[in-house]
């Protein structure tokens, strides 16, 4: 059964497995353990969730429930989370196809030593729907200033070119876009085209910059746009430095010196 409806046992049978099956690929870091939720501190949990290394919804406290990451960090495993296992990858920019080909050269490296459930029309099986087939969840972190701040969201996401994507806030499903951040990932897994899903979430991705960059251009594209977005971001810079701001208007601000920054309207 699912995480959700496993008794203590079924989980230990599970995660016993999966950590003998992880650690018989030699990907993961052998000088590190692997860690439970329940023995986790707070300090190091928000550590792991700000490095994206683990989600929210893991560290629940439960038994049998673990984390283990490879040797540069940029890969770790989850065990039982929402799914009995839950590998992520995280590369800078836009590495797409890297990130994508890694992932899934561990998935089926652990699928070696440990059978996954499977059905031979739908693919693989997991808890959510929207995850049944490939089950691969395939995304980049965009900031999108202009965007945001000129109410472009709807329109962005009604776009023919996000078609088969979504949007999500910065730690994902249920959260907002803090700072104009923002997860730009497949909506749906079903079927196991790989690279189906691969495109999709490219041809989104890019989709996205092209209009944000032309918003910025329009907006800040000129000598006297980017004088009003220098004052701008210098107020917030003397703000964040003479304030103790709560971390959503400090996100804002900082989103707004990041964007001074690429316009070429304060010094990187």
């Amino acid at each position: 059964p699912f995480p959700w409806r496993c008794t203590t046992g079924q989980k230990k049978l599970v995660a016993e497995g999966l950590i003998n099956a992880a650690d018989r690929t030699g990907r993961l870091d052998d000088r590190a353990e692997a860690a439970s939720s329940v023995s986790m501190d707070l300090e190091e949990y928000y550590s792991l969730l700000e490095y994206r290394s683990i989600t929210r919804e893991w560290f629940k406290e439960e038994p049998h429930q673990w984390f283990w990451p490879s040797y540069d960090r940029n890969l770790s495993i989850l065990i039982n989370e929402e799914d009995h296992l839950r590998i992520q990858m995280i590369e800078p920019g836009f590495q797409l196809a890297r990130t994508y080909a890694l992932g899934l050269d561990l998935a089926n490296s652990i699928e070696e030593f440990i059978p996954f459930s499977k059905h031979p029309e739908f693919g693989y099986l997991t808890p959510s729907l929207s995850n049944v087939g490939n089950g691969m969840r395939l995304g980049c972190l965009l900031h999108l200033p202009c965007i945001s701040q000129g109410n472009l969201l709807n329109k962005l996401i009604d776009s023919e070119a996000m078609q088969d994507c979504t949007l999500r806030g910065i730690y994902g499903e249920g959260t907002s876009g803090a700072g104009d951040f923002y997860q730009l990932s497949n909506r749906f897994c079903y079927g196991d085209q790989y690279s189906r899903t691969l495109a999709s979430v490219r041809k989104g991705v890019i989709y996205a910059f092209e209009m944000e960059r032309s918003i910025r251009k329009s907006m800040y594209g000129n000598l006297n746009g980017r004088d009003k977005l220098s004052e701008h971001a210098s107020n917030c810079l003397t703000e964040i430095y003479s304030s103790d701001l709560p971390v959503d208007k400090l996100l804002g601000h900082l989103s707004w010196l990041r964007l001074a920054v690429c316009m070429g309207a304060l010094p990187g």
